[in-house]
């Protein structure tokens, strides 16, 4: 038990991405009752098949003039340097929105961290305002078939997803906005027996631990880092009372 006490920050930073995140791959106990089959077995408000933007730190800082000129660069794609849109099967079930690769593979956990319903704003933007938006830049290259944007919206940050339709999108927003009042009303133990199925409250407290789970390695990555940073500064100014 030690050793596997000593040997965790490894196993931890084998699995960080280039931008110092935990990687969406990382394997969890808690995601292991997180499977498509048996989710999509128990009554998911809604699901479907989107394109979600990942926009790189160093990207989202810089001026728009220059991220339009970037994009016309398209080497800088393959230097990770450009925004990209990733295939993805999204599912609303209980309090949570959950991400997965596709829909075809039974054994691929969740991606990332669990979306709680109630943290969030839902909206489309019309195909007209993207120009408008924060990061047009990004926006513009949206996948073919797939021109209609929506936009979960938390307190950290916006999270777009592309769908194919605008029938898509308004459906969408729809399930979304009246899953977080049903989300809010349990929560508050508002909502009538029976009203929802059984199996939410199961699926619930398995998206409540994975939260807490990866929570709980951000935050040994952000110690872990915040150590590195001191014993560099102590390195480079010497021990301390010497000159």
């Amino acid at each position: 038990q030690e050793l596997r006490r000593r040997n965790l920050p490894t196993a931890i930073d084998s699995n960080r991405s280039m931008e110092g995140h935990v990687d969406d791959s990382l394997p969890s106990r808690y995601a292991a009752g997180l499977r498509l089959p048996g989710m999509l077995k128990a009554s998911p408000q809604h699901t479907g098949d989107v394109y979600k933007l990942h926009i790189p730190l160093i990207f989202s800082v810089l001026p728009r003039f220059i991220q339009q000129w970037m994009m016309k660069i398209k080497f800088l794609s393959y230097l990770g340097f450009l925004p990209t849109w990733k295939p993805r099967f999204l599912m609303v079930l209980g309090r949570y929105i959950y991400k997965f690769s596709n829909r075809h593979d039974p054994k691929s956990p969740p991606k990332g961290r669990p979306l709680a319903l109630e943290s969030a704003d839902y909206f489309q933007i019309p195909i007209g305002d993207i120009a408008y938006d924060d990061n047009a830049a990004a926006l513009f290259s949206r996948p073919a078939g797939y021109q209609h944007v929506i936009v979960f919206s938390t307190l950290r940050k916006k999270h777009y997803y592309a769908v194919a339709s605008a029938e898509d999108a308004r459906a969408w927003i729809h399930s979304l906005q009246q899953a977080r009042q049903e989300a809010i009303k349990r929560g508050m133990g508002h909502a009538p027996t029976g009203s929802y199925p059984e199996t939410w409250s199961y699926y619930d407290n398995l998206g409540d631990s994975l939260v807490k789970s990866k929570e709980r390695i951000e935050r040994r990555l952000q110690e872990g880092s915040q150590r590195e940073m001191e014993m560099t500064n102590m390195a480079v100014g010497g021990p301390v009372g010497m000159s």
